[in-house]
């Protein structure tokens, strides 16, 4: 079970352990390496303080769920999943960029052109998440990832911690009435019941990261 911060060179599974990415609330995030297919991956780790949780594993097994459902250019794919010795992971496509509100931070406000062209290919990504059922419930900039194809700038969306399928009851990570999501970007309705959002709430929440592109 993993309980501090894993150090380079730490194996899970057949992922070994490169650098530490990012941390949440529901997951360390790493640089790994596919010893066995000799690839990068992005290499999410439920902390050991949630593993012994069976509302936070089933999270985290929804999120691989709705992550395996979508195929898309600017979705970062799900490779795998499962847990070794205890230590659940999620091994996804590894993005060689920058996050979205990071980039704002560096650049600040962003030129209206460049604003539109990410927006395009983040809507694009709610579409498709859309025509699958989902909803993601924490569209926010640091929840998009920039990289580079060619001289064109490519978005990835990303972290699908929080997103519910609209037709799955089987389990409710969340109770009726609590508020789940980013409150600078939260919808009203979200921020009254996190199980009444839907693709509006995604799309209000997109709108709130359009502004803060263009403000700065």
């Amino acid at each position: 079970m993993t309980s501090q911060p894993l150090t380079p060179g730490t194996r899970v599974g057949r992922y070994e352990v490169v650098t530490h990415i990012a941390s949440g609330g529901m997951g360390e995030v790493y640089r790994a390496r596919d010893v066995e297919l000799d690839r990068d991956v992005a290499l999410k780790v439920l902390p050991g303080r949630h593993a012994d949780n069976p509302a936070c594993v089933e999270r985290f097994r929804r999120e691989a769920r709705l992550a395996a459902r979508l195929t898309h250019k600017h979705i970062v794919t799900l490779y795998d999943w499962g847990q070794d010795g205890g230590t659940w992971f999620l091994a996804l496509e590894y993005v060689d960029g920058v996050d979205l509100h990071s980039y704002i931070a560096a650049r600040g406000r962003l030129d209206p052109q460049e604003a539109c062209v990410i927006m395009v290919q983040a809507a694009k990504a709610l579409d498709h998440a859309f025509a699958q059922g989902i909803t993601h419930r924490d569209i926010k900039p640091s929840n998009f990832l920039l990289t580079r194809s060619g001289n064109k700038v490519r978005v990835k969306l990303t972290d699908l911690g929080l997103a519910r399928a609209v037709s799955d009851e089987e389990f409710r990570v969340t109770r009726d009435g609590t508020t789940v999501g980013t409150i600078d970007y939260l919808a009203p309705e979200q921020a009254r019941d996190s199980a009444a959002a839907d693709i509006r709430s995604d799309i209000y929440a997109l709108g709130c990261t359009l502004y803060h592109m263009l403000a700065g």
